[in-house]
C-alpha cells in the first residue's frame, strides 16, 4: 500500500485517540493538537521510509509520547517534582471531585502523568 494511503487510514482511525491521549499529557488544546499534529507528521515520514508497524494505535501513542517529551526538553531543561502535600492526601472512602482529580494531575511530573494516562 502507498504511504499516503497507509497514512490516511490511520488518520481517520487514530486522529481521535492520538489527540485524547496528547491532551492528557499536555492538559491544553493547542498543544494536544500541536503533539498530534507532530506526531503524525513523524508518522508520515516513517511511512515512507517504509517502516509498517504491527500495531498502529500503539506505535501512534508512543510517537507522540516521543514528540511530547521533546516539547518538555526545550520548554523545560529541568523537570520540576512536586512534593506530596499530606492535606491532600484522599481517606479510602472520600469520593472525588473530577475537578480534584484533574488539579492532582497538573501538579504530577510530566514522566508520571504519561503513566497515569497511559493506564
Amino acid at each position: 500500500m502507498a504511504p499516503d494511503q497507509a497514512f490516511d487510514g490511520l488518520y481517520r482511525r487514530y486522529a481521535h485517540d492520538v489527540y485524547r491521549f496528547a491532551y492528557g499529557l499536555v492538559r491544553n488544546r493547542a498543544d494536544a493538537e500541536d503533539v498530534a499534529q507532530s506526531a503524525f507528521l513523524n508518522a508520515y515520514r516513517a511511512l515512507e521510509r517504509g517502516h509498517e508497524p504491527e500495531s498502529p494505535r500503539n506505535w501512534l501513542l508512543a510517537i507522540a509520547q516521543n514528540v511530547h517529551r521533546q516539547h518538555l526538553r526545550r520548554s523545560q531543561r529541568r523537570v520540576q517534582e512536586v512534593a506530596l502535600d499530606v492535606e491532600l492526601a484522599v481517606e479510602e472512602n472520600t469520593a472525588l471531585d473530577p475537578s480534584e482529580i484533574t488539579r492532582a494531575l497538573d501538579q504530577l511530573s510530566a514522566n508520571q502523568r504519561a503513566a497515569l494516562v497511559l493506564r
